[in-house]
């Protein structure tokens, strides 16, 4: 471990280049160790960007930024989001959102288009492999709209797709 005048500190490097820089040899992982004692959850690991000052108005806090690695040539990088559904002890996290190098999200899969619902190019995919082009929502299966019969048609709301409670139909919003 090394600590520069700077005040970075490296681990497996000894010229670290941010506040905590580690090896690059090999992938790396952020541990919280399991609690020892029996029948304790688990803790929360929060990271968190800087908040505006105290008293100031109109302020943006910090933005927190997550970033795959660099990729060469035809390469890429992506990210991965994983949880622990409940079920049988120790289970192992599983991968329930994707986001691909190329803007690609898959949420339910480690590769969008293949399953759930994908975000691809603008352009929403439930329940089909690839939302085709131009279309921004492409559904596969029984789409469900349901009301009140209330809603209004308005200038906000043309084009929109209302059931009608009451007389059992469907209608497309044309305007006020």
């Amino acid at each position: 471990m090394a600590l520069d005048s700077g005040g970075n500190v490296g681990i497996g490097t000894t010229t670290p280049s941010s506040i905590l820089s580690l090896s690059g040899s090999a992938s790396q992982t952020f541990w919280m160790e399991r609690n020892p004692t029996a029948n304790t959850a688990g803790n929360t690991l929060t990271v968190e960007s800087s908040g505006a000052a105290s008293g100031g108005t109109n302020l943006n806090g910090g933005n927190l930024v997550l970033s795959s690695g660099i990729a060469t040539g035809t390469g890429s990088s992506n990210i991965q989001f994983q949880t622990t559904a409940a079920g049988a002890t120790d289970r192992s996290p599983a991968t329930v959102m994707t986001i691909l190098g190329n803007g690609n999200v898959g949420i339910g899969t480690t590769n969008p288009g293949t399953a759930g619902l994908a975000v691809m190019n603008g352009n929403v995919g439930i329940g089909t492999t690839s939302p085709p082009t131009g279309i921004k929502a492409a559904i596969n299966g029984v789409v469900q709209v349901a009301g009140t019969g209330s809603e209004t048609c308005n200038s906000s709301t043309v084009g929109a797709m209302r059931y009608n409670a009451t007389g059992q139909y469907m209608e497309i919003c044309a305007g006020p």
